[in-house]
């Protein structure tokens, strides 16, 4: 039997995971990855004032889960990450690529604050019959916004891969 994996399964697979994320339901953390999960982080400069908060990788589900647990405790609350503009960008009988825009915002003064935006690419993989993430790269904007017959070529060169449609 041939499964596709679709787009409705990547945006609640994306949704579940940022809303269990931000509210640091960490029970339910494990169930969102694959055992073989790759999952990195870095800015598009690498050079940022907050690299450190940026710049991580973790591979395998055990190793993500303890890293991304002490950067969560370490993080802001109320924080939300909100994807956008989801899409695939390939599909295999068990497997989905997807692409997505990250925005992420806290509170200051009782108001939602942007605090990052980021460039975000993925696969998502069936594991008995559930959506779970086998790969996902966040590259944070840091790059300073000017014209586009301007931009820097080598921002390009530091984000996800731009080809696959």
């Amino acid at each position: 039997m041939t499964t596709t994996l679709h787009l409705s399964a990547v945006q609640n697979l994306l949704a579940s995971w940022w809303y269990h994320y931000d509210e640091a339901n960490f029970a339910q953390w494990p169930g969102h990855f694959c055992d073989d999960v790759d999952y990195q982080s870095r800015s598009d400069t690498g050079h940022s004032g907050f690299e450190e908060v940026v710049r991580w990788g973790h591979r395998g589900r055990k190793q993500l889960l303890e890293g991304l647990g002490r950067h969560r405790a370490m993080g802001s609350y109320p924080v939300r990450h909100l994807c956008l503009n989801v899409h695939v960008t390939a599909a295999r009988a068990d497997e989905a690529d997807f692409r997505y825009y990250l925005l992420v915002t806290r509170v200051a003064a009782e108001q939602a604050v942007p605090i990052a935006t980021a460039n975000c690419e993925g696969t998502a993989r069936l594991i008995d019959g559930e959506a779970r993430i086998a790969r996902m790269l966040s590259v944070f904007d840091l790059t300073e916004s000017r014209p586009l017959a301007n931009a820097d070529e080598r921002s390009a060169d530091q984000r996800p891969d731009q080809t696959s449609a």
